[in-house]
């Protein structure tokens, strides 16, 4: 999938979605009319450390201050289809600064926001399994 496509796909999943910057996007996500999470999406192809540095102090921290205290912690920063080499993976993964890290390839990224619904089961009634069990060998509740 190209970028235009995941940014694409991007508008569908996120409100307020934006371009802050060259290949830096910006957008919220929400459940049921509030923000659950703010998310910023990089697509550049190569990211070096002084790339990941300048997002973290330009925008990142920014983002953080002026932020509520509940929603500060749900910022997230993620590179799709991004090249970037393993000792700087491990320390954008490490990184616990002004927002959560995530890598991705584009099929990641579409799985992770991808809702799957659940199907309704019939679940066993264990609280009155356990009562019977107890009768059945001459134990039972106690009420205090």
């Amino acid at each position: 999938m190209n970028t235009v496509q995941l940014i694409e796909q991007s508008k569908r999943v996120f409100t307020n979605f934006e371009q802050v910057d060259n290949k830096l996007y910006r957008g919220k996500l929400s459940i049921q009319d509030k923000t659950a999470g703010i998310y910023y999406l990089n697509f550049n192809q190569e990211v070096l450390k002084k790339d990941f540095e300048e997002l973290q102090y330009k925008h990142l921290a920014e983002e953080f201050y002026k932020q509520e205290e509940n929603l500060q912690w749900n910022i997230y920063l993620l590179f799709i289809n991004s090249d970037i080499s393993d000792d700087l993976k491990l320390e954008i993964l490490t990184d616990d600064k002004y927002a959560r890290k995530l890598i991705f390839t584009d099929n990641e990224f579409i799985d992770y926001f991808e809702l799957e619904k659940s199907q309704p089961s019939d679940l066993p009634d264990i609280v009155s399994n356990w009562k019977q069990e107890l009768n059945s060998v001459g134990l039972q509740e106690l009420y205090s």
